[in-house]
């Protein structure tokens, strides 16, 4: 008797689990908005300080006196 049992368990163990998952309605999702921070205006720049910015990359930075930036191929080199 105990070997049909044993025999019976795994079918009746898979009937089951088959029976308890999904077959319900899909759970509405909502779309996310992108995680993108809103451009905002840089700050004031000390006296004599120029401003760098490259808006294809999204960046802007300032120069103290004497100093220089060059552009190229993308890049910025100070």
């Amino acid at each position: 008797m105990r070997g049909v049992v044993m025999r019976a368990v795994p079918p009746l163990a898979a009937a089951l689990a088959v029976w308890g998952c999904g077959g319900g309605a899909p759970t509405p999702t909502t779309p996310l908005a992108p995680l993108v921070a809103p451009p905002s205006r840089p700050p004031a720049l000390p006296a004599g300080w120029t401003r760098v910015a490259d808006r294809r990359q999204g960046v802007s930075f300032g120069l103290p006196p004497g100093w220089r930036a060059t552009r190229g191929h993308g890049t910025v080199q100070v």
